[in-house]
């Protein structure tokens, strides 16, 4: 090759502010080639040039700065020459026309970067959010900790004054989805709700080894609501309609009863006779011996659920049954075909009832009512007769509450005194007390998300409590 020099330098395109000429003017791609990058170009220099043609606008002439419409700058004779041939913006390519080109009366044309001072205030509106949030949590936790220390210093007040526990825990099982418990005497043994899977069926602990647990599996595809024991046979009512009887001895159903209606309660009222409370405020009388019919049919005075349903003591022939909902409590004395009937109120407020009991040794009825506060509960305690009922007590254990499950107190009788035991919402324990000093609490211990069922087997002087995930037995402690 030769000596001669190659000059490999990129012409650049110029235009002054008197001549120009369609020669001159090159394609936008072109003209970027030449653009001098910002490693070489002052800041200052960068806002002053034509991106078109590279050079920098003027002030006057026909390279004075312009602007379209999108906001981009240019020398007026490059614009509009782009403009009639092209017919957009260089920079953003959207559609221009010659009235878009606005000229710019301006001397000194400078931008100032203030994309620090931006970046910096987003940071401050940040933390002033952060802060805003952190006072509000502090305010929050500020506020729960004085009620939880309000509710401590009630409980060391109530505790101060507690009775010594006459139950201690003998034995404690592990349960699922559990919910009303039930002690069966004939069997010595205690029954209570449980899943398998997504069905529900019947445990069986005995009293005399509770290692020994079986399982009637399956029985129910709803909730289980209530159990009653009558010898051998177990009854069952479920939120899946349905009442079946099941045997102990073969640890199956042996009676399928489709009673249309979700059912929350059942009895046996002799060996044969049983009955069921149903979502809508109707009782329904079955005989096991009679599959294909029902006996008698009952609407109670409200159309609410009867979520309590037991037997009392034979009554001059007639049936007496204690019959509870959400917004009533009475006894009804009637036949096993539920004709002729007579109601019996009981003369005290029992209107947001949640449960009721009968202690078949004292002849006492009770009733768990729901206070005005949504987790406040009071009990009533009422000696049942063939006379008026009379009012035993009316306790209101604070600080004893209750939760929107509707879980359920028992009465039973320990040591020749009657005592009345019931779930504490908040404590997640059980609370007991005797009618004669209701003012004397004794609390067992928390369980599980609280206590729903209580059971009292007068055999072993065993208490039974049960929460949805497990039981626990308690003994006397002198046993």
């Amino acid at each position: 090759m030769s000596n001669r020099q190659v000059n490999k330098s990129v012409p650049t395109i110029t235009a002054s502010d008197n001549e120009s000429s369609d020669s001159d003017f090159v394609s936008y791609k072109r003209a970027r080639m030449t653009i001098p990058t910002r490693k070489n170009v002052e800041p200052e220099q960068t806002t002053s040039i034509c991106p078109i043609c590279t050079t920098p606008w003027h002030s006057s002439g026909e390279h004075r700065i312009s602007c379209l419409k999108c906001g981009h700058l240019f020398g007026q004779s490059c614009i509009r020459r782009w403009v009639n041939m092209k017919g957009n913006c260089p920079e953003c390519l959207k559609k221009a026309k010659f009235s878009d080109i606005t000229m710019l009366f301006t001397s000194k044309f400078a931008v100032k970067d203030n994309s620090e001072y931006d970046v910096m205030a987003a940071k401050a509106e940040k933390e002033q959010l952060l802060r805003r949030q952190s006072e509000s949590e502090l305010s929050r936790l500020v506020a729960r900790y004085d009620r939880l220390h309000a509710r401590y210093v009630q409980l060391q007040s109530v505790l101060s004054s507690h009775s010594t526990a006459p139950f201690a825990v003998s034995d404690c099982l592990t349960t699922t989805q559990s919910r009303v418990l039930h002690y069966n005497s004939s069997t010595d043994s205690l029954l209570f709700s449980g899943s398998d899977s997504k069905l529900f069926g019947i445990n069986r602990v005995s009293l005399l080894d509770s290692s020994h647990l079986r399982l009637i599996p399956s029985l129910h595809k709803g909730d289980i609501r209530d159990l009653d024991g009558s010898g051998d046979l177990i009854l069952s009512a479920s939120l899946d309609r349905h009442l079946k009887v099941s045997s102990l001895q073969s640890e199956c159903c042996i009676a399928d009863y489709d009673l249309a209606s979700p059912l929350w309660s059942c009895t046996w009222v002799d060996e044969h006779v049983f009955m069921a409370g149903t979502s809508s405020g109707a009782i329904i009388a079955h005989d096991i011996r009679n599959t294909r019919e029902t006996l008698g049919r009952l609407q109670s005075p409200s159309p609410l659920p009867i979520h309590s349903l037991h037997i009392l003591p034979d009554s001059h022939g007639k049936v007496s049954l204690l019959c509870a909902g959400p917004s009533h409590a009475a006894i009804i004395e009637t036949d096993s075909f539920l004709h002729n009937v007579e109601y019996r109120s009981i003369p005290v407020d029992v209107k947001n009832c949640i449960s009721a009991s009968f202690d078949p040794i004292s002849n006492q009825i009770l009733c768990l009512i729901r206070g005005t506060d949504p987790e406040s509960a009071f009990h009533i305690v009422l000696d049942y007769g063939p006379g008026e009922l009379d009012l035993i007590c009316s306790t209101n254990q604070a600080p004893h509450t209750t939760g929107m499950v509707l879980g359920r107190s028992t009465i039973f009788t320990h040591d020749g005194q009657s005592w009345v035991g019931s779930g504490d919402y908040q404590s997640r324990s059980s609370w007991l007390w005797s009618t004669r000093q209701p003012e004397k609490n004794i609390c067992l211990r928390p369980q599980g998300n609280g206590v729903l069922d209580m059971a009292y087997a007068s055999s072993g002087s065993v208490l039974a409590t049960l929460s949805d995930d497990g039981l626990v037995m308690y003994k006397t402690a002198r046993n």
